[in-house]
């Protein structure tokens, strides 16, 4: 049975590791890791950074927009990254069935990724932090930052130094309740809308995050007394215009087809 990834991150004392950028033999020991967890999921022993290219999603957004990709829910066979996930977006996860992330590789990259973070936490902050810190100097202006592409950890928890990096915003959709979650101003959170949300669950969300994503087949104007806005055409959330609404987004890959209340259909 899959391990909990966040409650085994936040026992660690994370939150003590200092962001200094990694020497040269550090990074070198780095390096060497990276390829050695590589190999381990069928890959050639060389180096990959741990952000990868944005995807389609994160690339319509007009500020630079980047994110770490770990495997989603219980992907990775030894942790599960996802407390919450329910039946219906498991089944129609984007980190699983949708898009690039049907390729084995996509799969097998989240797979050595999460596996890196989970044993060796302390390098694998840095190095992330390293990598957040090349990506503001290359674009040279503010960017926007995702530590759960399709993960669901508590990263304000366990590493909260990572949201004193300058020029960056995060945000992140999260199944999570309010009081489980730590709201800090620099990272915007959107609540995941699924089969088992009651109304009250949803009204909470936007009230408290700012707004909260739901699934649709078709776009409605309106759901239970709140405000649609098309997710669709950006994902940057940290919008100050999405406040107090709900962020539509249409179902895509296997989710189309999705029978467990997941997707709504209020037309």
């Amino acid at each position: 049975m899959s391990k909990d990834l966040t409650r085994h991150l936040e026992s660690l004392n994370l939150d003590k590791v200092e962001l200094r950028p990694l020497s040269k033999s550090e990074f070198s020991d780095f390096k060497e890791l990276v390829a050695t967890y590589k190999v381990a999921d069928g890959f050639k022993s060389t180096y990959s950074k741990l952000i990868t290219d944005p995807n389609y999603k994160l690339k319509k957004s007009e500020t630079p927009n980047f994110g770490l990709s770990l495997a989603p829910a219980d992907l990775s066979g030894d942790w599960n990254t996802c407390r919450y996930a329910t039946d219906g977006c498991h089944k129609g996860c984007l980190g699983i069935v949708s898009g690039r992330n049907t390729f084995s590789s996509s799969k097998r990259a989240k797979i050595w990724r999460t596996k890196l973070l989970a044993d060796h936490p302390q390098i694998f902050i840095r190095a992330l932090a390293d990598e957040i810190r090349a990506l503001v100097v290359k674009y040279d202006r503010e960017i926007l930052f995702r530590f759960n592409v399709v993960s669901d950890l508590r990263w304000e928890r366990f590493a909260p130094q990572l949201f004193e990096l300058e020029n960056v915003r995060f945000y992140d959709y999260t199944k999570w309740k309010i009081s489980g979650r730590d709201l800090i101003g620099n990272y915007r959170l959107v609540g995941s809308f699924t089969e088992r949300t009651t109304d009250k669950q949803l009204a909470d969300y936007v009230n408290g995050f700012g707004s909260s994503a739901v699934v649709f087949d078709v776009l409605p104007k309106t759901f239970k007394g709140f405000k649609v806005v098309d997710g669709d055409l950006s994902d940057d959330r940290t919008s100050s215009k999405e406040v107090g609404v709900v962020v539509g987004l249409t179902a895509k890959g296997s989710a189309v087809n999705d029978a467990s209340g997941f997707v709504q259909r209020p037309n």
